[in-house]
């Protein structure tokens, strides 16, 4: 193996762990604001996972990803409008998107 494919597959490893963290922690944040949607600091803790994942996925070259990321930042800014007093349909429609970026990662 060369170290350049080598280099690849350490970044590509490091990038699925931290997706994998981030898309945990974007689970627990959207769970938490379900509960009170007046907790600012998981909704500032939502957006920021959202935010750095799909950028990081945007660096990896990973754009469907990083779209779907973006789709979801979009989504939760929607409900943070709305004061989280939203259908049950954004968080399963929120829930549903991570689902699909841990299929993807």
């Amino acid at each position: 193996m060369s170290k350049a494919d080598q280099v690849r597959r350490e970044l590509m490893a490091e990038f699925r762990q931290g997706a994998l963290e981030r898309i945990e922690k974007i689970n627990f944040a959207w769970i938490s604001l379900e509960t009170d949607g007046t907790d600012s600091a998981s909704c500032e803790e939502l957006l920021r996972q959202l935010h750095t994942l799909k950028g990081e996925a945007r660096m990896m070259g990973f754009a469907k990803l990083s779209h779907i990321a973006h789709r979801a930042e979009e989504l939760v800014i929607s409900a943070r409008d709305q004061q989280f007093a939203v259908s049950d349909a954004y968080g399963d429609l929120l829930l549903a998107t991570t689902d699909t970026m841990l299929h993807m990662v």
